[in-house]
């Protein structure tokens, strides 16, 4: 068993529940950076897919058994997640980094299948989550004459 201090939550206070799929702040302030006009649907669609590609790497590299291409390749996962607000891919990356860095590549393994779980989950609530605001944003628009 991982010691406390071996805990990613340890340092970010968001890794420490698995239920939490992402953080609404990081990504209203995403959308406002990069997609001012709020094309929510493309913004959603472009962040999954490099969330993907990432994982797609990450799969191949331990499929192959090339542990130090996996060791490689999970760190942008992990902070392209965390930047992106994907708490629960964040947290799955940096536990399979973990498992990496203490030469446990079937725990990382296993914990990569995780990862298409959590991509999905994290679309869904993408998805709700640029609904209900452009829902607010559509209810505070003024009414013409």
């Amino acid at each position: 068993m991982l010691k406390h201090h071996k805990d990613p939550g340890r340092f970010n206070p968001a890794l420490r529940k698995r239920d939490i799929v992402l953080d609404p702040a990081r990504i209203e302030a995403l959308i406002e950076e990069h997609a001012p006009e709020r094309r929510g649907a493309g913004f959603v669609a472009a962040l999954v897919d490099t969330l993907r590609g990432h994982v797609n790497v990450l799969g191949t590299a331990l499929e192959d058994g090339d542990l130090a291409a996996a060791g490689e390749s999970v760190v942008p996962l992990a902070t392209f997640a965390a930047k992106s607000g994907a708490r629960q891919l964040e947290r799955d990356a940096r536990l399979i980094q973990a498992s990496l860095n203490t030469g446990r590549p079937e725990r990382a393994r296993r914990l990569w299948h995780r990862l298409h779980c959590g991509l999905a989950t994290l679309e869904n609530a993408l998805r709700q989550f640029i609904s209900a605001l452009e829902r607010d944003e559509a209810d505070a628009r003024p009414l013409h004459e």
